[in-house]
């Protein structure tokens, strides 16, 4: 949409990616509310959050 900033977020893979942390763990988070996500194109989205790298 124009004027609009897309929402990016961290897949589920990207946050199992840590060091012990399980797919099954970030749905289960994302679940009970403790995680901040929506599902686009079928996947879930985390919300990031935090001081974001800008180019410029």
């Amino acid at each position: 949409m124009i004027g609009q900033m897309a929402r990016q977020g961290w897949t589920v893979g990207e946050v199992a990616g840590a060091p012990g942390i399980s797919e099954k763990t970030v749905r289960r988070h994302i679940k009970s509310g403790q995680l901040k996500a929506w599902m686009e194109e079928g996947q879930w989205l985390i919300e990031r959050v935090g001081k974001e790298r800008t180019d410029g």
